[in-house]
């Protein structure tokens, strides 16, 4: 194959919606007649999506750090009958003996009861979680203790939070 230059070309829209990009090649050695500018603005597009895609793989990376380096451990479930554990810190292995990838989509009701020392008296519905979803507030806990997978038990002092997204509740975050 010879070399050649993408230039971006007029897009069409197909017959379900979907927009298929196209590109024009402009081999050096055939004429053409693409204007400079259009050759500009492909480039720059190219540089721009690079760059933002640099921009989000940073933010991640960013927001990995400070999670895993958290005292402590934060979860967040969703907002489905059982609370399923959508996501769980590096701190969870620390504190619990189990890694966050155990107890990802677990329900949060059993897994937390089963951890926690101290029955409660409504079972696992009478979590803390749950008066955050019924009351929307942020709530402050008191001390708990719960049980490692090695058997040793570590005092918990929490604090839940109700998630919102576009204005519906879509679960709860949870940081102790």
């Amino acid at each position: 194959g010879r070399a050649a230059v993408q230039v971006a070309a007029a897009s069409v829209m197909l017959d379900d919606g979907e927009i298929e990009r196209r590109v024009r090649l402009i081999r050096p050695m055939d004429q053409h007649t693409v204007p400079l500018s259009m050759m500009a603005e492909t480039l720059v597009s190219a540089y721009e999506r690079t760059r933002a895609e640099r921009e989000r793989t940073e933010e991640r990376r960013s927001l990995e750090t400070l999670m895993s380096n958290l005292p402590g451990m934060v979860y967040r479930c969703k907002n489905d009958e059982a609370w399923s554990l959508e996501f769980l810190s590096e701190g969870c292995s620390e504190l619990t003996g189990y890694s966050p990838g155990e107890l990802v989509g677990k329900p949060a009701t059993v897994t937390l009861y089963q951890l926690r020392i101290t029955d409660l008296p409504g079972g696992p519905d009478d979590l803390f979680m749950a008066s955050a979803y019924q009351d929307n507030t942020v709530l402050i806990g008191d001390s708990d203790l719960f049980r490692r997978k090695d058997g040793t038990s570590f005092p918990v002092e929490y604090t839940s939070k109700p998630v919102f997204e576009n204005g519906d509740l879509v679960g709860t975050v949870v940081v102790f």
